[in-house]
């Protein structure tokens, strides 16, 4: 008897939960059709807010862990599977319980290889001149922003990636653009769920990525899809429960 947990940082948006969240939480539990799933958001801000305005409550990782005991499963026989995409803070959240006995899979970006499989399809799913609009981090996982872009570059493509809170931030991005002349781009949130940050930082008519390339004179087509709705990563993310499986069977 095994469970499974499927975490995410969540999000109070209700259409990004229907369309970038179920896809892939689906994917996920059809892997394992005879186990127990629980749904748990990491961001505590979300589950509070969700609450308030709606009177649903999310658990959290804690509360999910605890919500399988009481059901009769030890530790060893919970299974976390994050829909983080770099191993930063909010995945150590669901990390420290590792030591506990759980048994905790990878991010959407843990190695290299990740990097690589991304940028491999990034060609023929994603309509270039893009710009990845991804959150950041101060936490030194943020270096995965930074590998995917160099990557990007690397093969050629006429693609980039920023981040709103990481290293990578706009304006490098922005005068590459115009140095390579590519003059009408598209946006895509580089996150799981296209939520607040998507439609309000990124793709908004004011304060945003959109307006400032639209006052450099770019022309911008933006996308409101997070990653959770391309087949490709619900895949990354299956086999990535896939992997931690394995392990556990062979540990």
């Amino acid at each position: 008897m095994k469970a499974l947990i499927i975490a995410t940082f969540g999000s109070t948006h209700r259409d990004a939960l229907e369309r970038d969240l179920k896809p892939v939480c689906d994917h996920i539990k059809n892997l394992v059709p005879e186990w127990e799933t629980a749904l748990a958001f990491t961001s505590r801000m979300v589950i509070r807010r969700i609450e308030s305005r709606d009177g649903e409550k999310f658990m959290d990782e804690i509360e999910a862990i605890d919500y399988f005991i009481s059901k009769g499963y030890k530790k060893e026989d919970i299974y976390i599977q994050p829909l983080h995409l770099i191993p930063g803070i909010e995945y150590e959240k669901l990390s420290k319980h590792v030591r506990d006995g759980v048994h905790v899979g990878e991010p959407l970006f843990a190695h290299k290889e990740d990097i690589l499989h991304f940028a491999e399809k990034a060609e023929d799913v994603f309509r270039g001149p893009a710009i990845f609009v991804g959150h950041g981090s101060r936490h030194e996982a943020d270096e995965m922003y930074i590998s995917l872009d160099e990557e990007l570059k690397s093969r050629g493509l006429a693609m980039a990636v920023s981040t709103l809170e990481g290293e990578l931030t706009e304006e490098p991005v922005f005068d590459l653009f115009e140095r390579k002349g590519w003059r009408e781009l598209n946006l895509y949130p580089l996150l799981l769920l296209a939520g607040d940050h998507a439609k309000n930082d990124i793709a908004a008519e004011k304060d945003s990525y959109r307006e400032e390339l639209e006052g450099r004179g770019f022309k911008v087509h933006t996308s409101l899809d997070g990653l959770g709705t391309y087949p490709f990563i619900q895949k990354m993310y299956g086999e990535k429960l896939v992997k931690l499986i394995g392990e556990s069977d062979h540990a």
